[in-house]
């Protein structure tokens, strides 16, 4: 909405309507939760990427980087579930937030490892890929909740689109 307006948004008071718009309230623990957020991965200017995104080698480096107030609004937001445990919306937002976290966090232990490789140090380096792994796989179902996330319905919705069964 902001392309309708004249003047600068105060983002305080929007990101409040925002979330009484979208969730029916905006109790205490979720302000924190974007406060956080705003404060952390809302400041970055341009496209992140992640380490797990990249092409594999060992000279990776994301350009998203660990930030603990990542986590600490995933679990601000997430002690907001009993309150909105019927709201579809703030399911979808909570698996976003804990996904950003999760990634960030996979992040850490992939350079982790990457450095315990370089170092000569095997057993860390296993330990931390295989945390990272485990992590992965966790995150993976996490989004797996969401429909719009999955392989299988991009692949459905692309079928959908085809004219024929070669398209």
């Amino acid at each position: 909405d902001a392309a309708w307006r004249h003047k600068a948004i105060n983002l305080d008071d929007w990101i409040g309507n925002y979330c009484l718009s979208r969730y029916g309230s905006y109790p205490e623990e979720m302000q924190q939760a974007w406060q956080l957020l705003l404060n952390s991965v809302y400041q970055q200017s341009r496209g992140r990427l992640f380490v797990l995104q990249r092409r594999p080698d060992l000279n990776l480096a994301g350009t998203e980087k660990y930030d603990p107030r990542v986590e600490q609004a995933a679990k601000r937001f997430l002690a907001c579930a009993d309150k909105f445990s019927d709201n579809l919306l703030y399911k979808n937002d909570l698996v976003s937030i804990v996904g950003q976290s999760c990634a960030m966090k996979i992040d850490q232990l992939l350079e982790t490892g990457i450095r315990m490789h370089k170092s000569g140090q095997f057993q860390k380096r296993d330990k931390a890929f295989e945390i990272a792994l485990n992590l992965l796989q966790d995150m993976d179902n996490l989004t797996a909740y969401r429909p719009d996330r999955r392989l299988e319905t991009w692949i459905n919705n692309a079928r959908q689109w085809g004219r024929n069964n070669a398209e």
